[in-house]
């Protein structure tokens, strides 16, 4: 019954999305309706990722009052799921698409829910950052900077991967404005890199985060905010060569009174 319900589903879908592409709205929502009708009756694996396609295909057309009802679908649909992997996945992807339609404080449910499942997995395995690191991303794509922080911090083990994360909520303060929590965050990550290296026995020991994008972004954050000299000691911060050049263009041109796209 649920390979026949997932196969009606996935041939109402294709036709759905062709006449999406085409142009023909209620011709695409009418074969989206017949396909999400199918996909209730669902019962394994693909239930919650089949709804995802619909909802993706009906965001297509301009639906997004269907598109976020059959979101919710998937959501419920994801708690009967046994695959912890592919629960993650599922959970991580619906919540970018939540936050795609404005469903911000679903989305980041829905991304809390992902890091309940990574919990499970480190139960399980014994080790789970990567898991977390990626929940953690998930959280900063959806703008829940603060959630973010908090699974890095509780969460990973490693310190690479904890400076990582670090450096990527850095890039996005920077980007929205946040300066002094940024560069905070910059700090802390070169600390904890310095401290490490410091320790490491040998030179596999020795990789460190990539500061340049965080310090890319302050740059660029300190540009908006008018403060050129400030933005400059960021640039000065790049280390690699095209990135800096990028940044420091970008202040000459803000310095010499044009914008920075110019």
């Amino acid at each position: 019954m649920s390979n026949e319900a997932e196969k009606r589903a996935m041939a109402q879908l294709e036709p759905g999305r062709a006449r999406a592409e085409a142009g023909d709205r209620t011709g695409a929502e009418e074969a989206l309706s017949a396909a999400e009708a199918a996909a209730h009756d669902i019962h394994n694996q693909e239930k919650a990722a089949t709804f995802q396609k619909i909802a993706e295909a009906l965001i297509g057309v301009g639906a997004i009052a269907k598109a976020n009802a059959v979101l919710a679908a998937a959501r419920r649909a994801t708690k009967g799921m046994r695959d912890g992997w592919l629960k993650l996945i599922t959970c991580q992807s619906l919540a970018e698409t939540l936050h795609r339609i404005g469903e911000v404080e679903k989305a980041k449910a829905t991304v809390t829910a992902a890091r309940s499942v990574a919990r499970r997995i480190a139960l399980s395995v014994g080790d789970a950052d990567s898991e977390y690191r990626s929940v953690a991303e998930t959280q900063v794509r959806v703008g829940d900077l603060g959630g973010a922080r908090k699974t890095t911090d509780k969460d990973i083990v490693g310190w690479y991967l904890r400076a990582e994360v670090w450096l990527l909520i850095a890039c996005a303060r920077a980007m929205a404005g946040e300066i002094a929590e940024a560069e905070a965050l910059v700090a802390a990550a070169e600390a904890l890199g310095e401290a490490e290296r410091s320790k490491a026995s040998n030179e596999d020991e020795l990789a460190y985060s990539d500061t340049d994008p965080a310090y890319e972004a302050l740059a660029a954050a300190k540009l908006l905010a008018g403060d050129i000299a400030a933005a400059q000691a960021a640039a000065q911060k790049i280390e690699g060569t095209a990135a800096r050049d990028r940044a420091r263009h970008s202040i000459a041109v803000v310095r010499d009174g044009g914008p920075a796209h110019q």
